[in-house]
């Protein structure tokens, strides 16, 4: 046999509160209209496969919502062929917090820098701290603060100093603008 077993046509003009409405004590557990369901009971889908949503998810609770996973969660931008986005964003002066270790991996893109931070405004560009107190510092003119020893195992090449800055250990080495010498 094929076809719907049951059939409800409401139809355009229909005037109803609700098509289909189940209760529990007078009040309604899940209700169908002609431009919601309802379920005012948590809800279980235990079927295999994907769950497809056209628009937008709303967590309507004010105070906090969750996502959870009982395995590995991924967040996924796109179809394959695509280079899509993902943006997680705030409202007003929110945060995205990451409270957990993070780790930043790109194994399947090259010719990009693995992570690029763009500040369109007049603050820092990139600040590591620990228990508050900022230890590094990237500053919107390009300047980088650091408060401990900063070690290079390479050529380190200096900017253009007018005077001595303040020496460090043994071995300090600038470029004085005004002399045009490394001193």
């Amino acid at each position: 046999a094929t076809g719907d077993l049951l059939n409800i046509n409401v139809g355009a003009n229909g005037l109803l509160g609700n098509i289909f409405d189940v209760e529990n004590s007078g009040s309604s557990v899940f209700s169908v209209s002609q431009s919601a369901i309802n379920a005012n009971l948590p809800v279980t889908f235990n079927a295999v496969g994907d769950v497809g949503i056209a628009y937008d998810l709303n967590f309507s609770n004010s105070t906090a919502a969750n996502i959870k996973s009982s395995a590995p969660l991924y967040l996924v931008a796109g179809e394959v062929f695509n280079s899509s986005d993902l943006t997680l964003r705030t409202y007003n002066s929110g945060n995205v917090i990451v409270d957990s270790h993070l780790l930043v991996s790109n194994p399947t893109v090259t010719g990009r820098a693995l992570g690029i931070f763009n500040q369109t405004e007049n603050q820092d560009i990139f600040t590591a701290s620990a228990s508050g107190v900022s230890k590094f510092t990237v500053e919107n003119d390009g300047d980088a603060t650091a408060s401990g020893n900063i070690t290079m195992g390479g050529q380190l090449q200096i900017g253009r100093f007018a005077a001595a800055p303040t020496q460090v250990g043994a071995g300090a080495l600038y470029y004085n603008s005004t002399s045009n010498a490394l001193q």
